[in-house]
């Protein structure tokens, strides 16, 4: 009989497939890796543009793994980089006009697929509280 933190660690992977699997659907349909939709859902277009750094930080990989992807996002033309105003030796990237379609249609497809869109409100609000409790003692 499995523990209840084998059956939590294995419901975050059955969680973790799912939306892994929708997101990979959605973004193979432009060409793109499960890791260049991860950088596109960081770069929020109703925010200032992030560093390098802080989406290598967010994505949790190397500034040689986000200049790797973000090369291939630029290609593709929904990103661009440029010297930040308040620091001219810092880059930031900021989604292009396509860019933000293609985030769009990522994040609402991953969205209506998931299994945690069938949660009340207070559902999710409980989830989000376990997660930040747990990843704060990971931390």
């Amino acid at each position: 009989m499995p523990t209840d933190l084998e059956r939590a660690v294995l419901g975050l992977h059955d969680l973790a497939t799912t939306t892994t699997a929708s997101a990979e659907h959605v973004l193979g349909t432009h060409g793109l890796s499960l890791t260049s939709g991860l950088a596109l859902w960081w770069l929020d277009p109703e925010a200032d543009p992030l560093t390098m750094g802080e989406i290598a930080t967010g994505m949790r990989c190397s500034a040689a793994n986000v200049t790797y992807v973000l090369d291939r996002l630029d290609s593709a033309g929904l990103v661009r980089r440029s010297t930040a105003s308040s620091d001219k030796r810092r880059r930031v990237v900021a989604l292009t006009r396509q860019g933000v379609q293609v985030r769009s249609d990522m994040i609402a497809t991953v969205l209506r697929d998931s299994p945690l869109a069938r949660l009340s409100a207070s559902e999710l609000r409980s989830l989000l509280h376990v997660l930040a409790t747990a990843s704060a003692q990971s931390h």
